[in-house]
């Protein structure tokens, strides 16, 4: 089942079947945001429950590890060398200017350049997982030999990943966001359900981790031949040395610079406290941690949704470019905002009720951090995609340059001062620097203000009011009607903003 935003061509490719043609517009934009969210929304309901489970079955330690094997896979694209989003940003523009007969030679151009891509990265990460395991992860002796045939698992499934980064990528462009949700949906859920089933036969990594390799495979193919299905043309045309590569390798190359150092931006606190204190603390830190970045499922999703939207909106309707991405910025404040507050005010209660005393007295401040550094680091995401619609990944990749050290520098400080709490503050310091250098960066396209700058002053006050109530151990009556009155004030606010956003049914492309 495709998208309602797909029409066909007056002229078919080939002389046979028509091919899609894209009629786009805000409220389509709206459906696909919702497509989006909801399918990073079912795995974190089914996370919720299978996180405790793991963390019983196979203990602090393997389930530390486990914690770094799902942020290893989860950034694996990496290793595409950008050219998944560079795909997305070719076609989207290619449908925008209806030719539409230029599109299977660069899907299949593209797609055997990350198969090259991905086996270089399966034989680096191969090379280097002995070095990883003993030097970096600091895994007991008895759990070297698991880890280690672990982290092979999830070198063989690096080609198979990238190659993913194209196909999903292509569904994208073509606006196929509910089939692109369904497969994400049952990835995730897999995702946890696997080892969860593992657990039943055994409590040793090496299978737990083969099961997340063998999900990967399976939405690799279900991906392909839905790829297939929505543009019939690319089983018919398979051409091959048909694209211009340079401009795809240039914007896949800066781009791939930012997927270079984006996970150190992110997830290096995790491997800086194994090194720096114990595997075991990466288990107090990581759980909270991935729980506030499932938080990241509406940012992330309207940020996906965008990419190939502004893509060809600033081709043809730069006036309408800008527009969505005033509103854009609002409604990801308005939408994480509540989430961060909340946890802000019920971090202890919750930690407590959810996976028991010890992770509460140890992680409920990281928490609290974290949930603020969330929502800092989510009003980063719509600046950065405009900055890679209009073309400049490169302005992205350098100021990610410039952060890295900075941010390594004082995490390592906070860490060793400050245990999982100084790592949880440096995380918000790097998510400020990164998230206002970029709205710097992108006045260039979008003069004066990107959203109401009154909201953040007030999102300010009410939060540091949240942590004065939690941190004196306010009676759970006073912290719940602060946080009533203080949801509904929010609710009142995006409802209009909501409506603005789609207030038309402005064709984009």
């Amino acid at each position: 089942m495709a998208t309602p935003t797909i029409t066909t061509t007056e002229q078919p490719l080939n002389g046979s079947t028509p091919s899609p043609r894209l009629s786009l517009s805000s409220r389509t934009l709206a459906k696909n945001t919702g497509f989006t969210v909801i399918g990073s929304a079912v795995p974190l309901l089914v996370a919720a429950i299978g996180i405790p489970i793991l963390v019983k079955g196979l203990g602090l330690e393997r389930f530390g590890v486990l914690t770094l094997a799902w942020t290893l896979i989860g950034y694996l694209s990496l290793f595409d060398l950008g050219l998944g989003r560079a795909l997305t940003k070719l076609v989207a523009e290619k449908y925008a200017e209806e030719r539409l007969e230029e599109i299977p030679g660069a899907f299949w151009d593209s797609l055997l350049l990350l198969l090259g891509a991905g086996v270089v990265g399966a034989l680096l990460v191969a090379a280097g997982t002995p070095w990883l395991v003993r030097h970096i992860i600091h895994v007991s002796p008895a759990l070297e030999n698991e880890a280690k045939l672990s982290f092979y698992f999830i070198a063989l499934t690096i080609p198979v990943v990238t190659v993913g980064t194209g196909l999903r990528g292509f569904l994208e462009a073509g606006q196929q966001f509910f089939l692109v949700s369904l497969v994400r949906i049952a990835t995730g859920v897999l995702g946890f359900l696997g080892p969860m089933a593992c657990l039943l036969f055994t409590h040793r990594l090496e299978p737990v981790i083969a099961s997340l390799s063998l999900t990967r495979v399976a939405a690799v193919a279900l991906n392909f031949l839905l790829c297939v299905h929505t543009f019939p043309a690319l089983w018919r045309s398979r051409k091959i040395g048909t694209t211009e590569l340079k401009p795809l390798l240039k914007f896949g190359g800066w781009l791939s610079v930012s997927n270079l150092l984006s996970p150190i931006m992110v997830s290096m606190d995790r491997l800086m406290i194994s090194g720096l204190l114990s595997v075991s603390m990466v288990a107090y830190y990581a759980t909270p941690s991935e729980m506030m970045q499932k938080v990241l499922v509406f940012p992330y999703a309207l940020q996906t949704v965008m990419f190939p939207a502004l893509s060809a909106a600033m081709s043809r309707s730069t006036a309408e470019a800008k527009r969505l991405y005033r509103h854009s910025n609002d409604a990801v404040f308005l939408a994480i905002f509540p989430v961060s507050f909340l946890v802000v005010l019920f971090a202890p209660d919750g930690l407590r009720l959810w996976l028991g005393a010890s992770f509460a007295e140890h992680s409920a401040l990281s928490l609290q951090l974290l949930a603020v550094g969330i929502l800092i680091n989510s009003m980063g995401h719509i600046p950065s995609i405009l900055v890679q619609s209009a073309g400049r990944p490169d302005l992205s990749a350098k100021l990610k340059l410039f952060e890295v050290p900075l941010y390594l520098a004082f995490a390592w400080w906070l860490i060793t001062h400050y245990g999982i709490n100084g790592a949880a503050f440096a995380w918000v310091l790097r998510a400020l620097m990164d998230s206002s250098l970029l709205f710097y960066v992108s006045r260039r396209w979008v003069s004066g203000a990107p959203f109401h700058l009154v909201y953040s002053f007030v999102g300010c006050v009410l939060l540091a009011f949240a942590f004065l109530l939690a941190g004196n151990h306010a009676s759970l009556q006073v912290r719940g009607l602060y946080a009533f009155v203080t949801c509904c004030g929010t609710a009142a606010i995006a409802t209009p903003s909501l409506k603005q956003l789609l207030r038309r049914e402005q064709v984009l492309c």
